[in-house]
């Protein structure tokens, strides 16, 4: 008679078998390979040179390589013109260098590193530049 309360030790090809079945969409926990960090939505894609150990690629960035056709190099950064980091539609979308994108977020402070100080005027001849539409002004209202 076999003793039922004695552990079972399973093989090595049993685990690797075991651990690619419970993986990605075999597994019970799976959400679609899609994850909000930090206010960015990520991506499931283990095989992009971008992807990070777990193999998720921040989403903007994928959109914007499928626009331009390649890979987007790395001072090359994706910009969200409204400011809302899970907004990834292309129109919400621009490229900008790595040194040119601190100043859109400068709002009129003293850059840390290279000391610049921006007016409004420039930051809006910038982006201007970057999205062809002048800032929208503010409607006040009158309350009477």
């Amino acid at each position: 008679m076999k003793n039922i309360n004695k552990s079972h030790k399973w093989s090595d090809e049993r685990k690797r078998k075991h651990s690619k079945i419970m993986s990605g969409e075999g597994n019970g926990r799976w959400k679609g390979g899609k994850q909000i960090r930090k206010g960015y939505v990520y991506i499931y894609n283990k095989s992009h040179p971008s992807a990070t150990k777990e193999g998720y690629v921040l989403e903007h960035r994928l959109i914007m390589e499928k626009k331009l056709g390649r890979l987007l190099m790395r001072r090359e950064v994706v910009h969200h013109i409204n400011g809302i980091s899970t907004d990834n539609r292309i129109e919400n979308l621009s490229l900008l260098n790595i040194s040119t994108h601190p100043i859109l977020h400068n709002k009129g402070r003293v850059s840390n590193r290279k000391g610049i100080v921006m007016s409004e005027e420039q930051k809006e001849k910038i982006r201007l530049a970057l999205t062809g539409k002048p800032k929208r002004k503010r409607t006040e209202y009158q309350w009477t």
